[in-house]
């Protein structure tokens, strides 16, 4: 049997009988609350932090402060391509607040949070950029 993990935002009262039967059939499942933020990818190679990214793959440079604190909390980061994935958030900002600073690219942005919501090892694909599903560069 195959395992995914698929993160997405839903309203558990909206999602159908039907969808509902199907999350329930499963044996694992977990729900974790949504944050209104912006998705990002911290990368690090053998304890140093070396890129982070947008979901749409662009560099970021507002969560740096992040990255710092993060090889802080995870020692295993001390060893091997590890990505953490979450979302940056301000739980006192709206969306557009919270967007605007994650976007301005400015590395002593502080005022960002880091939800991390999966911790996964990362390959290189062949433009230099951390590649987390190898199966993307083809046959």
């Amino acid at each position: 049997m195959a395992e995914y993990i698929v993160h997405k935002a839903i309203e558990i009262d909206a999602v159908s009988s039907k969808q509902r039967a199907i999350v329930e059939s499963c044996t694992r499942w977990v729900v974790s609350p949504k944050y209104d933020g912006c998705h990002a990818i911290i990368c690090f190679a053998d304890g140093k932090h070396v890129g982070t990214y947008s979901r749409t793959g662009e560099e970021v440079h507002s969560l740096n402060p992040v990255a710092r604190d993060l090889l802080i909390h995870y020692p295993k980061l001390g060893t091997g391509q590890w990505a953490i994935c979450g979302e940056a958030w301000n739980p006192y900002w709206q969306f557009n607040q919270i967007s605007g600073a994650f976007r301005r690219q400015d590395p002593s942005a502080s005022d960002l949070y880091f939800v991390p919501f999966d911790f996964v090892p990362w390959d290189e694909a062949p433009s230099g950029k951390p590649l987390l599903n190898p199966s993307d560069l083809g046959p």
